[in-house]
C-alpha cells in the first residue's frame, strides 16, 4: 500500500460483506521531524515508523484485554469511540474486540507531530500532501462506510465523485452500482456519546453494531 503510516486492518475486515473504515486525524510523538510525506528516513527507520497506527490500535486492544496498563488517550479517544458506536457508557471487552477486529483504522495526516495535540499548528500543505495517499487506501481497502473523526480530516477528503448530503455527511459515487457512504462525527474525545450514536444510527439506517 502506497502510504507512510499503514492502516490498522482488523483480522476479520476482509471477510466482511460491509466494510467500515474509521479515519482519525494525526499521530503525535517525541521523535524526529523527518517522517511521513516529508521524510528522508532510512529504510529501517521508515519501516518501524510505518507501523505507528497499527501499534497504537494494538496497544488499545491489549489494554482492553488487561495485558497492558491504561494510558490517557486510550479511554479519552478510542474507548469513547466504542461508546459512540455501541451507544452506551459501558462497553465490554468482547464488544471492543469485536469492533476493532471488524474495522480498519487510518490516520489521515501522514506526518507525526512532535508534542501534544493542544500545541500543534497544522498546515494546509500537510493535508494536501496526504490526500493522494488517502485515495490509495480507499482503492485497496474498498470500504462501504467511512467514519471520520473531526473536521480537519473531513474537510480535506478528496472531492472527486463526491456527492454532499448534510453538512456532516455525503458519499463517493464509485460507479453506477457502488458508493462509499461517509459521515463526520465530532472527535471522540469531545463528542457526546448519546447524541453522536443517534446521528450515526440515523445515517446508517440501523444500529451500527449490526454491521459487524
Amino acid at each position: 500500500m502506497d502510504t507512510f503510516f499503514k492502516p490498522w486492518i482488523g483480522s476479520e475486515y476482509q471477510q466482511k460483506n460491509y466494510k467500515i473504515l474509521v479515519i482519525g486525524d494525526s499521530h503525535y510523538c517525541g521523535g524526529c521531524d523527518r517522517c511521513g510525506v516529508y521524510g528522508n528516513c532510512s529504510f529501517e527507520e521508515m519501516e518501524d515508523c510505518s507501523n505507528f497506527t497499527q501499534r497504537i490500535v494494538k496497544s488499545y486492544i491489549d489494554f482492553r484485554k488487561d495485558i497492558i496498563e491504561k494510558q490517557g488517550w486510550m479511554t479519552k479517544t478510542f474507548y469513547r469511540f466504542d461508546k459512540i458506536f455501541y451507544g452506551k457508557e459501558n462497553v465490554t471487552m468482547e464488544e471492543s474486540l469485536k469492533l476493532w477486529n471488524s474495522i480498519s483504522f487510518y490516520n489521515f495526516l501522514q506526518t507525526a507531530y512532535i508534542g501534544k495535540a493542544s500545541n500543534v499548528l497544522y498546515s494546509d500543505d500537510d493535508y494536501a500532501l496526504s490526500t493522494p495517499l488517502f485515495c490509495n487506501v480507499i482503492k485497496e481497502l474498498k470500504p462501504n462506510l467511512l467514519i471520520v473523526w473531526g473536521n480537519r480530516a473531513y474537510y480535506h477528503l478528496p472531492n472527486t465523485n463526491w456527492l454532499r448530503g448534510t453538512n456532516y455527511s455525503g458519499k463517493y459515487l464509485i460507479d453506477n452500482e457502488n458508493e462509499i457512504k461517509c459521515i463526520r462525527i465530532y472527535h471522540p474525545s469531545r463528542a457526546n456519546v448519546s447524541d453522536w450514536h443517534s446521528i450515526l444510527t440515523d445515517f446508517i439506517g440501523m444500529e451500527p453494531n449490526k454491521l459487524l
